[in-house]
């Protein structure tokens, strides 16, 4: 089990982008949708996968190798939220997505909390399950601190963004 956690704390943004467009791609053939035709839920299969893509890659799903990376990362993701907050806040029509990105912030924290709590812990094997951090110049301290920030950033942008697709794409299929 420990290998497994650190499988998925390492490959964290690949991880969540395959669920994502595994469980988009199931949602759009199999939910009751009477207003697109069979030709038309194909286009917007192909089409959704890639925007999941692309939005995952820029909210915070790209792997970084430095701290400077990590914050421009943790920044996207907070401005997206507050982005959404300004725009949901003042919208009657999207006001419903409010509720959704409170209960994804607050799951995102709780998840990349402990995946960064679990990476200080078991710095070893989950950088044994992905070298990004080969510095022989630095203290292992320094390494394991960085690279600790690096996965809970990860982890908090990428089940962020993957909550928050999954509420949009709901909202816009209603």
């Amino acid at each position: 089990m420990k290998t497994l956690l650190s499988w998925l704390i390492a490959n964290i943004e690949v991880f969540t982008t395959v669920v994502l467009i595994i469980v988009f791609e199931a949602y759009i053939f199999t939910a009751d949708i009477t207003t697109i035709s069979s030709d038309d839920k194909w286009m917007l299969a192909v089409g959704g996968a890639m925007g999941v893509v692309a939005v995952k890659a820029i909210v915070g799903g790209v792997p970084t190798k430095n701290t400077i990376g990590d914050v421009v990362n943790l920044g996207v993701v907070v401005v997206a939220y507050v982005l959404i907050w300004v725009i949901t806040s003042d919208d009657d029509a999207y006001h419903v997505f409010y509720a959704p990105s409170i209960t994804v912030l607050c799951v995102s924290l709780a998840v990349a909390a402990v995946a960064a709590v679990f990476t200080f812990m078991n710095f070893d094997e989950v950088v044994s399950r992905r070298l990004l951090y080969i510095n022989s110049n630095a203290s292992l301290f320094g390494i394991a601190a960085m690279y600790t920030f690096n996965r809970f950033v990860a982890t908090f942008a990428s089940v962020s963004t993957f909550g928050l697709i999954l509420a949009l794409v709901n909202l816009i299929i209603r």
